[in-house]
Parts: C-alpha cells; structure tokens; sequence
C-alpha cells in the first residue's frame, strides 16, 4: 500500500512538471488565461507573490467560522487521546507506537 501511495505521488510530480499547454491541449494564450485566473482565485498577486497567511496555529484557528470551531471541536472531543499526558517519549513503549500513530492520524483527518 505505500509504495501505491509512493508511485500516485511521483506520478502526480511528473505531470505538474509537465503540465503545460501542449499536454494540457490548449493554447498557449488559453493555458496563461486559465492560470492567472486560478493565481487569482487563491488570493496570489499578478506577480505570484503570497497573500499573508496565517502562521500559528492559533492565528489559522482565528481565521476559521465560529460554525467551522464547532465543528471541529465536537470532532476532537470524540478522540480518545490515550497519550495526551504523556510528557516525554521516554514514557511510551514500543508497543505504543501503532495506538499513537492511529492518534495522529485521526487528528490529521480531522484537520483536512
């Protein structure tokens, strides 16, 4: 399964570096249309230069609805957090790992 995930990721590497208009068949003046409109439509200047993003988490969770906060916080109530009081690694087990790995996945899920 992630040599899949591995082989799906290059893959999708190779076609952005290829991506153009001959590839994407369009013209060249339709291919440079289409991706200033999507520069755009992110928020990034004609010049392709960053709007200012949010750097902590704190600042990121400013920027989220007080709908989207609800959400999400009756989301991560739902997780069991086995290791939250763990305070140092030298307190886990190797047997551990695969119970804090799912941990983190979870969380991962919850924010995509």
């Amino acid at each position: 399964e992630d040599a899949y995930f591995l082989t799906a990721l290059q893959s999708a590497v190779a076609f952005v570096k290829d991506a153009g208009p001959k590839v994407l068949d369009v013209s060249e003046e339709e291919f440079k249309q289409l991706c200033a409109e999507s520069i755009a439509a992110k928020g990034y200047a004609a010049n392709g230069t960053k709007p200012a993003e949010a750097v902590t988490a704190a600042e990121k969770g400013l920027e989220l609805s007080a709908d989207v906060r609800k959400v999400l916080a009756e989301r991560i109530s739902t997780l069991r957090l086995q290791f939250e009081g763990i305070q140092s690694v030298r307190h886990l087990r190797v047997g551990d790992l695969p119970q804090l790995l799912e941990e983190y996945r979870e969380m991962a899920a919850i924010l995509k």
